[in-house]
């Protein structure tokens, strides 16, 4: 006679009787009854809530979405029901996420009857939580790059660009363009000398309420690169010359429209960057010549640190030239007397300009010899010519040489021919005679013969010379040899005719013409010796 709808428990309570046909004889009986009891148990029910994933926007991610075997949901009346109770199943979702990360999508819930009471007592409801995941937002900056030359300071870049960050420019920040969170960054990169290195940055995403969200983001920096190029300079090294000296010459000069003095510090410095230009000439040239003046150099910081290979030096070379000296060999006058050999006369003056401590080589100075009677230009052989300095070095070619030349006179050899004389009566015949001597002190060249040819002769009475002319000379070999290069006297000897004329009258014969007085013999040079030349 009792029934239980609600969780929980009551006596099963009956009514009992005993019948006899259609008669109740319950009266007769002392019946007693034990009562079972009646027990409703709570109804379990499983419940599910969805699960939902989505990228960070800086807003919350919920879902209230629930799935369940035990329930259906009711579109008319927009209500979840227990199917096998038709009770009403409400619930409230909590579960919430913002931030990158997992969160449970919990729920409360409250089940009603049809009166609207809370029916929960009658139920066990397990909820099975879906999990909210929020990823992070991937955005991609990348920073810039740039490049200058070399001007000794750091080269910095903080700019960046990017299709997920703009800019605002009444706020003056970088904004992300999906969460309008802020993106705070700073260039890191920087290169100060030449080369090349990432335009690396750090940055911080801040949200509205002034928190660090950078966590909720995968931010992938596409590094610019900062680029240092040589800072070009131009200089050019001073020329100089000077004539031959036996001393280097060298020139320290530099000039350079990059470059300037610093009259307080003594050191040249490039204008642009105030670092030292720190240089050495090294071209250095003692002989005549050209050579570059080149220079070594460094670059140099303020600490002192090389700077070098951030400079392009354009370095134009002046030049360092030693001429050579001019000098002059003057060559004597002097006379000389034929000998039949090639002979020259030596005698010089040094030149007085030569460089301290050298000399002409005295055995480089040779003299052109000459043979033949007559005035010549009494040279030397300049091409052989040398110089030689206190050690005895050639140092022949730091000189050009010229020779003033003197003159050469070589004179005819002097020869006196003494013709034969004779005497004979008058027999109307001429009286000849082809014999002749060579004075010894005034002969010939040892090996060179003479021919002589006699003109002289006396036909009548009387006297005459008997006179004679050299018709050739030659020497040993042959070789006819110039009569210029001897002074020939003649000691002419007497053609006597005596006698007297018969017949038909009388007469003198011709008279031969007086000797010429001889000259007066010059006095010899360069050895020989004159003797007295006969009259």
């Amino acid at each position: 006679i009792n029934s239980q709808t609600v969780v929980g428990s009551t006596d099963n309570e009956f009514l009992a009787k005993v019948m006899c046909g259609e008669e109740d004889v319950s009266k007769n009986y002392n019946i007693t009854t034990v009562y079972g009891d009646i027990i409703v148990t709570p109804k379990e029910i499983t419940v599910s809530t969805d699960s939902d994933e989505k990228i960070y926007d800086g807003t919350a991610l919920t879902n209230s979405g629930i799935s369940s075997e035990y329930l259906e949901y009711d579109p008319q009346t927009e209500k979840w029901i227990i199917t096998d109770t038709g009770e009403e199943f409400t619930y409230q979702s909590l579960g919430t996420i913002v931030s990158v990360g997992t969160g449970e999508n919990t729920i409360t819930y409250e089940i009603l009857n049809a009166n609207g009471e809370s029916s929960n007592a009658n139920y066990t409801v397990t909820i099975e939580n879906g999990v909210l995941t929020i990823t992070q937002l991937a955005i991609t900056v990348t920073s810039n790059s740039d490049q200058k030359e070399y001007d000794g300071t750091p080269l910095t870049n903080n700019q960046i660009t990017s299709e997920d960050v703009e800019y605002d420019g009444d706020s003056e920040k970088w904004i992300i363009k999906s969460t309008g969170e802020e993106f705070v960054y700073t260039n890191t990169g920087s290169v100060i000398d030449v080369g090349s290195g990432d335009n690396t940055l750090i940055c911080d995403i801040i949200d509205a309420d002034g928190e660090d969200s950078s966590a909720n983001y995968v931010v992938t920096v596409i590094e610019g690169t900062l680029t240092v190029t040589q800072k070009e300079i131009s200089v050019r090294s001073s020329s100089a010359s000077k004539v031959y000296d036996g001393e280097p010459l060298t020139d320290k000069g530099i000039a350079s429209e990059d470059l300037e003095y610093d009259d307080a510090s003594g050191k040249w410095v490039v204008i642009s960057t105030g670092e030292e230009f720190d240089y050495q000439n090294v071209g250095t040239i003692t002989d005549a010549g050209t050579v570059n003046n080149d220079i070594i150099y460094d670059i140099k910081k303020a600490d002192g640190e090389i700077s070098t290979a951030n400079y392009l030096l354009n370095f134009t070379a002046g030049t360092l030239t030693v001429n050579k000296r001019n000098i002059q060999i003057i060559t004597g006058d002097g006379t000389l007397r034929y000998n039949g050999e090639e002979q020259a006369y030596r005698s010089y003056s040094a030149p007085e300009n030569l460089v301290e401590g050298h000399a002409i080589d005295d055995l480089s100075i040779v003299f052109i010899k000459h043979a033949e009677a007559r005035i010549y230009s009494n040279e030397i052989d300049l091409s052989i010519v040398k110089v030689l300095d206190e050690n005895q070095n050639d140092v022949t070619d730091n000189y050009t040489i010229t020779a003033s030349f003197g003159s050469l006179e070589i004179l005819p050899k002097k020869v006196v021919i003494e013709t034969c004389g004779d005497t004979k009566d008058y027999d109307g015949t001429a009286l000849t005679c082809s014999e002749y001597a060579v004075s010894s002190e005034f002969a010939f060249v040892d090996g060179h013969q003479e021919t002589l040819v006699f003109t002289g002769q006396q036909v009548g009475i009387g006297s005459s010379k008997n006179t004679a002319f050299v018709e050739k000379i030659v020497d040993a070999d042959g070789n006819e040899i110039s009569e210029t290069n001897y002074e020939i006297h003649f000691i002419e000897g007497d053609l006597e005719v005596f006698g007297s004329y018969s017949g038909g009258g009388s007469g003198s014969g011709d008279s031969g013409e007086n000797g010429e007085n001889g000259e007066n013999g010059e006095n010899g040079e360069n050895g020989e010796n004159g003797g007295s030349f006969p009259g």
